[in-house]
């Protein structure tokens, strides 16, 4: 029921310079089939263990087969979410230039400096879930630690405002969430209940998108960033280390039928139609290394839309500098999909529906 995805590998391209894909939609990449995906510790959660474990979700309503959950002996809310964010200008932030940021442009209303908010993947990583307020409205800021996929969803549904916290159940290496009134279980990587009494609904994605800290600190350095939460406690659970991703070769506790699983893709909606595809090299993966410093560089992409004010725009990629140059007005556009120079300059373009994450995660997707 999850509608079709297109995948780009980011560690595929050079990491020397930004790469650019105009008209993304012209190209044919490969399909590939449903991965599976098995960790040491996580068995099939069947209705009647999760019943016996507590669960009042209502299994006769599923999006996808239950067989195809896994579940561990660790406890829901064994992920503690961070309650209050606090945010501070990018210019007085410390955070490596290299750590990954995930980006939310606010169009009006309160929503944070510059109207520019970024969520540093690094203080997610082991917290999973941000509980935020974005324009006026409450969201969700979520990172599956297993597969490095970040999104940022709309709480509001159907006049209600979900609780969402994380169930420590995995669908296909990527994490699930759950709302604590109906306990149904939500897709972390595309909003989608796949259990319970909302089975097949899916939340509101906030257009997002994914750069380095450097990238955005030097575009806006105004813009509200994520300060680092307090300390808690953390999951006894198994991680993926910084070595384990620049190697690029999973640990014997991770088995996929994934070709190159630890490839960063960047996957897209199927009918997200063309796309101007911006690479930023510069960003580390989320991961720590030793000594808590960034993560190996794998870069990121970001996907926009190609159209500004019903005209539609070719792109031809910077060789200069970071970015990309429209034809039509001779614009340049920096990393962040903003024109910084030329007839265009302070234009934004518009965010596809995008995710960025392992292979192993996103090739899952159906």
């Amino acid at each position: 029921m999850t509608p079709g995805n297109r995948s780009l590998a980011a560690r595929s391209r050079p990491k020397a310079a930004i790469s650019v894909l105009a008209l993304l939609a012209a190209c044919a990449p490969a399909r590939e089939p449903a991965t599976a995906v098995e960790l040491d510790g996580y068995e099939p959660a069947r209705a009647e263990l999760l019943r016996a474990a507590g669960w009042k979700t209502d299994f006769s309503r599923t999006s996808v087969p239950l067989d195809a959950l896994r579940a561990s002996d660790l406890a829901r809310d064994a992920f503690v979410p961070i309650a209050a964010p606090r945010f501070a200008p990018a210019a007085e932030v410390e955070l490596d230039p290299a750590e990954p940021v995930l980006v939310h442009r606010v169009t009006g209303g309160p929503g944070g400096a510059g109207g520019v908010r970024g969520w540093p993947l690094a203080h997610l990583l082991r917290r999973e879930l941000a509980r935020d307020s974005v324009d006026g409205a409450p969201v969700a800021v979520t990172l599956c630690s297993l597969c490095a996929s970040a999104r940022a969803f709309d709480l509001r549904l159907d006049g209600e405002v979900l609780d969402l916290a994380v169930s420590a159940l995995l669908l296909d290496g990527n994490a699930l969430l759950y709302d604590r009134r109906t306990e149904s279980l939500w897709r972390q990587r595309d909003g989608e209940a796949v259990a319970g009494a909302h089975a097949g609904r899916r939340l509101r994605a906030l257009p997002t998108f994914t750069v380095s800290f450097g990238a955005l600190r030097a575009a806006h350095p105004e813009a509200a960033v994520m300060l680092a939460p307090e300390r808690s406690r953390e999951p006894p659970i198994a991680r993926l280390s910084a070595d384990d991703v620049a190697r690029g070769v999973p640990p014997t506790w991770l088995r996929t039928a994934c070709a190159d699983p630890l490839a960063l893709v960047l996957s897209l909606d199927s009918g997200a139609g063309d796309a101007l595809v911006l690479r930023d090299a510069r960003t580390s993966a989320p991961h720590r290394a030793g000594g808590g410093g960034p993560g190996p560089a794998l870069g990121s992409e970001a996907a926009f839309r190609t159209e500004v004010g019903g005209r539609a725009l070719t792109f031809d990629l910077s060789t200069q500098s970071a970015g990309a140059r429209d034809r039509e007005t001779g614009s340049r556009w920096n990393v962040l999909g903003e024109a910084v120079a030329g007839p265009l300059r302070g234009t934004w373009l518009a965010p596809l529906p995008q995710v960025q994450g392992f292979r192993f995660a996103l090739g899952a997707a159906r």
